[in-house]
C-alpha cells in the first residue's frame, strides 16, 4: 500500500488499532519503556510529573513531523500516516498547541531545574532533528548516517534526564548498555526505512 495513492476510504477502514498506531502511540508507549528502564540502571528517580510530560512531548514531536510530511504531500501522500494527519491537521494542530502549552507552564512549575535544562536542550536538539530529516530527504543515498542521527537524538530524549540527573557519572556497563540502546534504536530505524523502500 505504501506505493499507492493513500484515499479517503483507506483512512476510514481503519480499525481502533491502526489509528492509534498512525498517532504514533505505539511509539509513545516505548518511549515510557525505555525510559522506566534508563532510570532503574542509572539508579535515578523523578517525580509523576515527568512521566506525564515525557509521553506528552514524545506524541508532539511525532505529530508535529507527520503533519509537516502530510502537509507538504496533501492528496499525493502515499502512505496511511501522511494522508491522516493531512485530512485532519486542523484538529491535531489544536491538540498540539494545547498540549504544547500545558507541558511548557507544567515543566516550569513542577520539575527540577536540572530537567527543565535537559528539556530546553531537547527542544534545541528536536530542532536540529526536524531540520536534519529535511536535508536528508533530499539525499537518500545518505540514509544510514540520517538513521543514526535520529537514532542519538531519540536515545538522548529517552535516556537524556535520568544521565543528567546522575551529573553526568556513568560507570563502564551503564556506559556500555547507552551505546548498546543506541544501536538498537539504529538498527530499528534501518529496518523501518527498508521495509518502505521494499
Amino acid at each position: 500500500m505504501s506505493l499507492q495513492k493513500i484515499t479517503e476510504s483507506d483512512i476510514r477502514k481503519l480499525r481502533l488499532p491502526g489509528k492509534l498506531r498512525i498517532l504514533s502511540l505505539d511509539v509513545v508507549l516505548g518511549a515510557l519503556a525505555g525510559a522506566s528502564a534508563a532510570f532503574i540502571i542509572f539508579e535515578v528517580k523523578t517525580g509523576i510529573v515527568y512521566w506525564l510530560i515525557l509521553p506528552v512531548v514524545v506524541f508532539i514531536v511525532y505529530t508535529m513531523d507527520h503533519m509537516i510530511d502530510g502537509l507538504k504531500l496533501k492528496n499525493e501522500a502515499f502512505t496511511l500516516r501522511h494522508y491522516y494527519h493531512y485530512l485532519n491537521s486542523r484538529p491535531l494542530g489544536i491538540i498540539l498547541v494545547l498540549l504544547i502549552a500545558i507541558a511548557f507552564i507544567s515543566a516550569l512549575i513542577f520539575l527540577q531545574k536540572e530537567i527543565i535544562l535537559f528539556g530546553i536542550i531537547g527542544g534545541l536538539i528536536i530542532s536540529m532533528y526536524l531540520a536534519i530529516i529535511e536535508f536528508f530527504k533530499r539525499k537518500r543515498n545518505n540514509f544510514l548516517f540520517k538513521e543514526l542521527i535520529i537514532a542519538i537524538i531519540y536515545t538522548y530524549g529517552i535516556w537524556g534526564c535520568p544521565i543528567f540527573l546522575t551529573g553526568f557519572r556513568l560507570n563502564t556497563a551503564q556506559a556500555f548498555l547507552l551505546v548498546s540502546f543506541i544501536i538498537l534504536a539504529w538498527i530499528n530505524l534501518l529496518v523501518i526505512s527498508i521495509k518502505r523502500t521494499l
